[in-house]
């Protein structure tokens, strides 16, 4: 069997499978959050400089445990502050 060429994006091997630019942008922001730290949305964006569609859409798959809704706000952070809210909360 031949194996299937590789894609390349700008010069660099690319999947469609692959986040976006932009989604990388977030989650480094995210990953270098401190394990104490929470973030809005809004906070998240002003901190990014992306489009809100970036983190909406990409919540479920992108995202998951860097975020969470309690009450009726989505709070951001590394997976250790988002572990300790759900804590907190008792999830």
């Amino acid at each position: 069997m031949i194996p299937k060429p590789s894609l390349k994006l700008d010069g660099k091997i690319f999947s469609p499978r692959s986040p976006t630019k932009s989604i990388l942008k977030v989650l480094a922001v995210l990953e270098q959050l401190p394990p104490d730290e929470l973030l809005t949305t809004k906070a998240l964006l002003g901190r990014c400089n992306v489009a809100r569609s970036t983190v909406d859409h990409a919540v479920d798959v992108n995202f998951s445990e860097f975020s969470t809704i309690v009450g009726r706000v989505r709070y951001w952070g590394n997976p250790k502050a988002i572990k300790e809210l759900l804590r907190q909360v008792g999830r």
